[in-house]
């Protein structure tokens, strides 16, 4: 069991995408969810694209990290 299967059973919810931002050929996105006890989490991604394919990923605990590190 993985990803969003097992947060659903820990009853995770109310799954959002907060932001995307596209910048040359990088990109980041910041999402967030209500977890089965009601606090209220937040992830972000940085992503680095070649002929429109991701060719590396970084997870961040602070979104803002992920929008800073998606600079060209």
């Amino acid at each position: 069991m993985f990803g969003l299967e097992k947060r659903r059973r820990l009853g995770d919810r109310d799954y959002r995408v907060d932001t995307v931002v596209v910048r040359g050929n990088a990109a980041a996105a910041t999402f967030s969810w209500t977890t089965g006890t009601g606090d209220r989490v937040t992830w972000g991604q940085a992503l680095i694209l070649r002929d429109g394919r991701i060719v590396h990923m970084q997870d961040f605990t602070n979104p803002a990290k992920a929008l800073k590190a998606a600079r060209p």
